[in-house]
């Protein structure tokens, strides 16, 4: 499956003296290697089969030298699409492509529905649906419209509502699914809280006010229930 995120399996040489590349170069070239050794070519995504640029993320090159050390220079590199460049977005120590997913979404006018997907194999692994937050400005589209022609404040507040109600639906299966057999028991949940503190602390605040109460209040009703 080729998609605008990638999961690459690395194996980088140690600097010597016959070789002191710093390490943000070695990762690079070696993914410019993997590439023109067969994999997917990083042009498929350029402009008129030029190459495409490759860039590192500051967050990535921060924990660069961390997964080198524990890895012993196997590492596994995230890259991410956006439009002009290929962006390596983590670099994780040892093989991981394995765990590779990815979430494609239906917005609908009444009902989302998110699909949880091995981005590696294509296959589906799990589906979520729920209610269109959007609808409390009104029952179909055109009424949305009209709603944001005349207050065009609205607009930003339709557009937090459909973030809102995505993000509702990742947070309840991404918690709930067994994605990746990689993880022992518990350490999956623990992944995903720290990717998701770290890159959207607002939701992560908005979480822990609001969703988790109501995730564990479910959770304490349906062991009750089964106790009984």
């Amino acid at each position: 499956m080729q998609g605008i995120s990638r999961k690459m399996e690395l194996t980088l040489t140690p600097p010597s003296p016959e070789d002191a590349r710093d390490e943000e170069t070695r990762l690079l070239e070696a993914i410019r290697e993997a590439w023109d050794g067969g994999d997917a070519e990083p042009e498929e995504m350029g402009n008129g089969g030029e190459e495409t640029p490759i860039r590192f993320q500051y967050k990535a090159l921060q924990s660069l030298h961390g997964a080198l050390v524990r890895g012993e220079w196997r590492v596994t590199a995230s890259l991410a699409f956006d439009g002009l460049a290929w962006n390596v977005v983590g670099v994780e120590p040892g093989r991981t492509a394995a765990a590779h997913y990815g979430c494609a979404v239906d917005l609908g006018s009444t009902t989302v529905v998110l699909d949880l997907m091995d981005c590696g194999s294509g296959k589906l692994l799990d589906e979520e649906s729920g209610y269109n937050r959007q609808i409390r400005f009104g029952e179909d589209i055109l009424s949305r419209i009209f709603c944001c022609k005349d207050q065009p404040e609205r607009l930003k507040e339709i557009q937090e509502e459909t973030c809102a109600t995505i993000r509702e639906l990742m947070d309840r299966k991404l918690y709930q699914t067994p994605v990746n057999e990689h993880f022992p028991p518990g350490k999956f949940e623990s992944v995903i809280d720290a990717s998701v503190q770290r890159n959207h602390p607002e939701y992560w605040s908005f979480r822990k006010r609001h969703l988790l109460p109501a995730l564990q209040n479910k959770q304490h009703k349906s062991n009750k229930e089964r106790e009984r």
